[in-house]
């Protein structure tokens, strides 16, 4: 019904009779409260959340930007220790890593507005993407450490930490957390 309104309405904005259904999707989002409809276009496709690193997870995780936010939330920067003792599939430790590293969390993944060449030429992507590719910093000291009790658990961690590069900034380790220590505050 929506989508049969939308077109209707454009028909006489553009004095057409028919649009073809080809090139790019524009996904049309609708959400009613109450006596009041708000509508927008989705851009960015798949979940913001789903950063393009974990392939595999492990029971309860944590979505990407929550544990970005609640990261950012806390004193915590990168000349700080950082160490997450139920890391699980390194949720944590990777989002502190990219931001140590200044890596843009969409690095690995795209959006569905790269394919409105109309509205966005592709060289303006092509120009962001390098420019957020020259942000980035791998060759930084940092001291992000992920454990858990689990080895299994811990290759899943190890594995999405290396699908985004970020690898050789944290040390994983089988830790039980009633051995948790680090000589550092």
């Amino acid at each position: 019904i929506m989508k049969k309104a939308i077109v209707e309405r454009l028909k006489g904005v553009y004095n057409v009779s028919w649009f073809p259904e080809d090139g790019a999707d524009f996904p049309i989002r609708v959400a009613f409260m109450k006596d009041v409809a708000t509508i927008g276009i989705d851009t960015s496709g798949v979940s913001l959340h789903k950063r393009g690193y974990r392939q595999m997870t492990v029971k309860a995780p944590i979505t990407e930007t929550l544990a970005s936010a609640l990261i950012m939330l806390t004193p915590w920067k990168k000349d700080r220790s950082l160490v997450d003792p139920f890391c699980g599939s390194g949720t944590f430790p990777i989002e502190a890593a990219m931001m140590a590293a200044s890596i843009a969390p969409g690095m690995n993944r795209t959006f569905t507005a790269m394919k409105w060449d109309n509205i966005i030429p592709p060289a303006e992507w092509d120009a962001v993407i390098e420019e957020a590719k020259d942000m980035v910093n791998l060759d930084i000291d940092v001291d992000i450490q992920g454990y858990d009790i689990d080895d299994e658990v811990l290759k899943v961690a190890r594995m999405n930490a290396a699908r985004f590069g970020v690898d050789k900034l944290i040390h994983f380790q089988k830790r039980d957390v009633r051995e948790l220590s680090h000589p550092k505050k």
